[in-house]
């Protein structure tokens, strides 16, 4: 298939910007989820945007000394991952053909986020964006301007599609329109994005790449057995009643040096994965990287890997701020039958289980507990299964999932979670709840900005609190609501670390 060529994209967006102008005071924005406005100060914008959730979203950006237009993204509380664009990176007021839209740009030229102008609410908005989804999307490649909301209603052959229509509908002399143009390297960069965190879609089962190694069933009675386990393929079972203490062994850097694995500076694992061809067996890397007060155990480019407790095994580390286990790049993780938690108390900001651009994550009949702020945090990810588990006692809340698709829990339960949002899923396709339990929580309960499905579930909670219920759809068994919670333990089941 042919397709627009960077340069050629570049050089569309240059002659589109002659006709761009700069951002008006007050003028609104809206991306698929959330509806922006803009505050000008000068050369700086600032964009506070508020979705049917989350409230007082800032993005900053700043009008360069280039033609009318272009700005630069500013750095916004530590990070600009929402917008999958870097710090410094362009942002373009397009004003062209009766379409008026703000498009972010990687470090390429290419958009990977866009904004259409509005005069209308919120709710308005989100009503048109819904009309718009319920179209065949067929018709819509040069009429809309689609946003990263609009194309996660679709699946890979999909989007393909929809890049092969807007390349038989012109020629060099009938060029595309706006819509066309920006479309279709948003649809490119959707499928980009898509590749990075997995790949293409698959089934739940994980089939074993051919030629791949087998790898050992290894059984440790220490912390310094199991990180020399630790290898792609290999199922590594922790002995019964071993507790590990992974900071006996991640507080030792020199070691780490001296057996060629990684010190990673804090919050650059991400830097250390494969980039630009499939993960191969020898990529992995054992690192670990200190984000406040010690270092955590963090694991890149692993593939095929199993770590099993047997009965009364636990798995701890001490620092506050440091996930126990952080996952980043791997693909097909099983974490079976272990305790997983800090063996210190307080509010922290690393959670139990940390999994960053990874795909087919299973946790099975585990326990996660605080201190960690979550018990799993999970960003860029595709095809996170957590089944007969439980997550409680953790200091901010029981999950933090942003940006991630098919996540999947059945027959769990969440307890005593306080301080914040105790189950968040923020711009995530596919969540199911099925046979789970909430309840003795404190603190706002679900925080979803896309529809997340519930089957057969039990939630007490106070109904003042419950958050954001309206993107909750029933469906299967119907599930069960109370709207007050007394604070007790509901009965025990036959779920969590056998």
């Amino acid at each position: 298939m042919k397709r627009i060529s960077l340069m050629f994209f570049v050089a569309i967006l240059a002659s589109l910007s002659c006709n761009a102008q700069n951002i008006l005071n007050n003028s609104k924005w809206f991306d698929g989820t959330v509806l922006y406005r803009a505050t000008v100060k000068g050369d700086l914008v600032e964009l506070t945007g508020n979705s049917t959730y989350e409230k007082n979203i800032k993005m900053s950006i700043r009008k360069t000394d280039g033609p009318s237009g272009e700005y630069e993204l500013l750095d916004n509380n530590g990070g600009n991952s929402r917008w999958r664009a870097e710090t410094g990176g362009e942002v373009r007021y397009i004003n062209q053909q009766g379409v008026a839209m703000l498009v972010v740009c990687d470090g390429n030229g290419a958009a990977v986020w866009t904004m259409a102008k509005t005069t209308d609410n919120l709710e308005d908005c989100l009503a048109i964006q819904q009309w718009a989804e319920n179209q065949p999307y067929k018709k819509m490649t040069d009429s809309f301007a689609m946003n990263t909301k609009y194309l996660g209603h679709f699946d890979n052959d999909e989007l393909r599609e929809m890049l092969r229509i807007i390349e038989r509908a012109h020629t060099n002399s009938y060029p595309r329109n706006v819509y066309e143009t920006f479309n279709y390297s948003l649809i490119q960069n959707e499928l980009a994005f898509r590749s990075m965190i997995g790949g293409e879609e698959h089934d739940d089962e994980y089939e074993q790449e051919e030629g791949a190694p087998v790898g050992e069933e290894i059984f440790v009675n220490n912390e310094v057995e199991f990180i020399n386990a630790l290898k792609s393929g290999n199922t590594i079972v922790v002995k019964k009643g071993v507790t590990l203490n992974l900071s006996r062994v991640t507080n030792n850097k020199a070691m780490f040096k001296s057996q060629g694995r990684a010190v990673i500076p804090p919050y650059q694992s991400e830097e250390y994965m494969v980039q630009g061809r499939p993960v191969e067996y020898g990529d992995e890397i054992i690192g670990i990287e200190d984000p406040q007060d010690g270092p955590q155990l963090t694991l890149v480019n692993f593939q095929n890997l199993t770590i099993r407790g047997e009965e009364g095994t636990t798995i701890v580390c001490e620092p506050r701020y440091a996930y126990v286990l952080n996952f980043v790049g791997c693909v097909n993780v099983s974490i079976e039958n272990l305790v997983i938690g800090h063996t210190e108390g307080g509010y922290c900001e690393g959670g139990v289980i940390g999994i960053t651009r990874s795909r087919d994550v299973f946790i099975n009949q585990c326990d996660l507990y605080g201190c960690g702020t979550y018990g799993i945090v999970v960003e860029k990810a595709m095809g996170v299964r957590m089944n007969n588990s439980i997550i409680r006692d953790c200091t901010y809340g029981a999950t933090d999932m942003k940006y991630s698709t098919n996540l999947t829990f059945t027959n769990c339960d969440f307890y005593r979670n306080q301080r914040f949002t105790i189950i968040g899923a923020y711009y995530c396709n596919n969540v199911t709840f099925t046979g789970c339990r909430f309840y003795a929580n404190k603190g706002e309960l679900f925080g979803f900005t896309d529809n997340v499905v519930f089957d057969d579930c039990e939630t007490q909670h106070p109904s003042d609190q419950m958050g954001s219920v309206e993107n909750i759809v029933e469906n299967g068994k119907a599930s069960k609501w109370t709207n007050k919670d007394n604070g007790k333990l509901l009965k025990k089941r036959n779920i969590g670390p056998q």
